[in-house]
């Protein structure tokens, strides 16, 4: 595999190489902060600036980010102070378009989507963070619905991302660890 293709959608929790496992504490997780957060969300943003380019792909990354939020009526990007940032508005109205005071959960959504709709094969690690349980189900069955196309591999905590995933189309392992051993079945 070259780095062309896969996609790895991480977990807002980045794991840092550079600690080992034996040792492994709070510290050795990087939780997003205010610096880095906005290095990634403006680069994130950019992105999906540049997808209003390529008509075809931008509908497929509207149509599915819809189908996973249905209330987000409008999306789109700004700059300010020389940073894109992402913005949308729901079918109510309400307007959020304030740059980096979107929720961890909305940040991830979009850049889950942004790889649904590549060519690549995907890993979603934790794909549920920071999601209330039903936008969970939704994005569960657009994943499901995608994964019929493309191989998709996802590491999860969350039964409700379960729910909306077909046995017939998949493989699902479960990891338990205990005495220091690991079983999978």
């Amino acid at each position: 595999l070259n780095d062309k293709s896969f996609e790895v959608v991480k977990s807002n929790r980045i794991w840092r190489a550079d600690v080992n496992n034996l040792g492994m504490n709070t510290d050795s997780y990087n939780f997003s902060g205010n610096f880095e957060r906005h290095a990634i969300d403006g680069e994130l943003a950019s992105v999906l600036s540049s997808l209003k380019d390529d008509a075809p792909k931008f509908k497929k990354f509207d149509d599915t980010l819809k189908a996973i939020l249905p209330e987000i009526s409008t999306w789109g990007t700004g700059t300010t102070r020389g940073t894109t940032y992402i913005k949308y508005k729901l079918s109510n109205g309400t307007d959020l378009s304030i740059d980096y005071a979107l929720g961890d959960g909305i940040l991830n959504l979009f850049r889950i989507t942004l790889a649904l709709v590549t060519d690549r094969v995907i890993f979603l690690d934790e794909p549920e963070a920071f999601l209330h349980p039903a936008a969970q189900v939704s994005l569960s069955k657009v994943i499901n619905s995608v994964a019929k196309d493309k191989q998709i591999v996802m590491a999860t905590h969350s039964p409700y991302m379960l729910r909306g995933i077909s046995l017939a189309n998949s493989k699902i392992y479960h990891f338990n660890l205990s005495g220091g051993d690991t079983t999978i079945s």
